[in-house]
C-alpha cells in the first residue's frame, strides 16, 4: 500500500515566533489538506492532529523550513500508544516503527527499538523521517519530537506533538432492540462490538424486520459482531496476532444460525442476499454463523481504494448467494 507522507516543519526567525506546517502530501487515501500555519510561543511548540484508516501507513517527518540561516539541530522522538480508545480492553501493542538513516533514500530502513529514537546532528536543510508500518487495528498514537537547535550559540528546544488516530470514520452504534434482534458476541476484551456504517446498520435492522415477518414463530436474529467503536481488525484472543480484518470497516456482520432448521437457514440466506449482502458460511472464533458483507458499502470503499477484502476459500469461506440447491456449497450453507 502506498504510504501517506507528512512534512511537519518549524520555522524559527527573529520576528514574532511562528510555526509552519508546510504540507500534508496526499497519495490517494484521503482528501488533501492545504498548508496551514499557527502562532506559537517562544519555544515554538506545535500540535497537530490527523487520522488514517486501519491498514494504512504513515511517515512522520521532522525538519525546519528552508531559510538562509545556518544551524544544526537534532530531535528525540517518543511514541505513546493507546488502544483503549478504540475499544480494545487489554494491553496496548508495541508500535511498529522504522526510520530512514539516509533520508530521502527509502531503500535503507532501520527498526525503531526502545522508548526514544534520537537523530544524528542535522543541518537546517535536512529532515528526519520515521515510518509507521501498516496498522490493521484501530489505535491512538502520540508522537512527540523534542528538538535541540543550536543557532549562533543560542539553544532552543521546540517540540512537535503529533496525534494520529488509526480509525474507521463514520461508524455508529447499533442500538439494542430485543423485539427485532439480539446483539451478542461481547467479550471482556472487546466490550463494544456492534458499530457499523449507517447504511450497514440500517440494512441489518431491515433484515431483522423482514425475518420477523417471514418467520414470526422463530427466534429473533442474532447479530454477533459488526465492528469495534473505531473499527480496525479484531484480535479475538487478545494477543495482537490473531487479527480478524473482515470487521475492520463497519460493513460486515456475523449473523447467528445456531438452532435454525435447514428451511430457516435457507430462508435467512435468501433474505440476506436479497437485502444487499454478500453472504458466506465460514468458521470464525469457533462460532456457527453467517458472515454478511454489505454489498454497496464494500464496492464504494473498494472504489476509494480502502484495503477491504471479501472472505476467501483459503479461509474456509463458502459463498452462499450463488450456491445452487443440492450442491456441496449449498449443503454447507443451508446445513442439509
Amino acid at each position: 500500500m502506498r504510504k501517506l507522507g507528512l512534512i511537519a516543519a518549524l520555522c524559527l526567525t527573529a520576528s514574532p515566533a511562528r510555526a509552519d506546517i508546510l504540507g500534508l502530501i496526499d497519495r490517494g487515501m484521503v482528501n488533501p489538506r492545504p498548508s496551514s500555519s499557527t502562532v506559537a510561543g517562544p519555544e515554538h511548540h506545535v500540535v497537530y492532529d490527523y487520522s488514517v484508516i486501519p491498514g494504512g501507513t504513515r511517515d512522520f517527518g521532522f525538519g525546519f523550513a528552508r531559510s538562509s540561516a545556518v544551524f544544526q539541530w537534532s530531535v528525540d522522538v517518543t511514541v505513546e500508544i493507546d488502544a483503549g480508545k478504540a475499544g480494545h480492553n487489554h494491553n496496548d501493542p508495541p508500535p511498529r516503527l522504522f526510520y530512514y538513516p539516509n533520508w530521502p533514500d527509502e531503500k535503507t530502513m532501520a527498526k525503531f527499538d526502545g522508548v526514544i529514537l534520537r537523530s544524528a546532528q542535522l543541518a537546517q536543510d535536512q529532515s528526519f523521517t520515521v515510518h509507521m508500518a501498516p496498522v490493521d487495528h484501530a489505535v491512538s498514537l502520540k508522537v512527540v519530537g523534542a528538538f535541540t537547535k543550536n543557532f549562533y550559540g543560542r539553544v532552543s528546544h521546540p517540540t512537535l506533538t503529533y496525534y494520529l488516530d488509526v480509525r474507521t470514520p463514520g461508524l455508529v452504534r447499533m442500538q439494542k432492540n430485543e423485539r427485532l434482534y439480539r446483539l451478542t458476541g461481547v467479550t471482556a476484551l472487546h466490550p463494544e462490538i456492534h458499530y457499523g456504517s449507517t447504511a450497514t446498520v440500517a440494512a441489518l435492522t431491515d433484515l431483522a424486520g423482514a425475518w420477523k415477518t417471514a418467520y414470526p414463530y422463530a427466534s429473533v436474529i442474532e447479530i454477533a459482531a459488526i465492528s469495534l467503536p473505531w473499527g480496525g481488525a479484531v484480535d479475538a484472543k487478545g494477543d495482537w496476532k490473531t487479527m480478524n480484518i473482515h470487521h475492520a470497516y463497519g460493513i460486515a456482520a456475523d449473523i447467528g444460525r445456531t438452532g435454525l432448521s435447514a428451511q430457516e437457514k435457507a430462508g435467512l440466506i435468501k433474505l440476506l442476499c436479497g437485502g444487499g449482502f454478500y453472504v458466506y458460511n465460514m468458521p470464525e472464533s469457533g462460532a456457527e454463523h453467517y458472515h454478511a458483507v454489505h454489498r454497496e458499502e464494500f464496492r464504494t470503499l473498494k472504489e476509494l481504494r480502502w484495503p477491504v477484502r471479501l472472505p476467501a476459500k483459503a479461509e474456509g469461506a463458502v459463498y452462499c448467494c450463488s450456491a445452487k440447491a443440492g450442491s456441496p456449497a449449498w449443503r454447507k450453507c443451508a446445513g442439509f
